[in-house]
């Protein structure tokens, strides 16, 4: 291993896939955009479902009941650069707050809790190909067709 990534390896070991430290305490805005500007890197179904996984420990009560009081991303402030990065942002949070309600309120296990993120993980991709996702039960189709 070089010698960089031996320094620099107990510090990553200790960061989450959003960046944030085991001991972090984010904020739902400052975690909402940590979460967009990741996702963006790589917008795929299952990472994005990864991506909310990794801030399950985050999801309690009062951060997804803060979480529903802020704004789309498009009057967010300072404003997120962008229509797809705003609408990212803005289709996360009821992402969140729906699986909260349904199954992580609820204490179902973390198998669940994924299968219901990567369910919903799909409208995150919406305004890439101008498609509206649609999840029904564990099938997936597109809004206007019979796929």
């Amino acid at each position: 291993m070089p010698i960089w990534q031996q320094i620099t390896a107990p510090f990553r070991a200790q960061l989450d896939m959003l960046g944030f430290a085991a001991d972090a305490m984010p904020s739902p805005d400052e975690w909402l955009v940590a979460f967009t500007r990741q996702f963006l890197r790589r917008p795929e179904v299952a990472r994005g479902a990864q991506l909310l996984m990794s801030g399950l420990r985050f999801f309690t009560a009062d951060f997804v009941a803060a979480l529903t009081l802020l704004p789309p991303g498009e009057r967010r402030h300072p404003a997120l650069p962008g229509d797809i990065p705003q609408a990212t942002y803005t289709a996360a949070g009821p992402i969140i707050v729906d699986v909260y309600e349904r199954l992580i309120g609820r204490k179902a296990g973390p198998a669940e809790i994924e299968r219901g993120f990567l369910a919903a993980a799909p409208a995150l991709l919406g305004h890439y190909d101008g498609a509206v996702y649609v999840t029904t039960g564990a099938h997936l189709r597109f809004r206007g067709t019979d796929q």
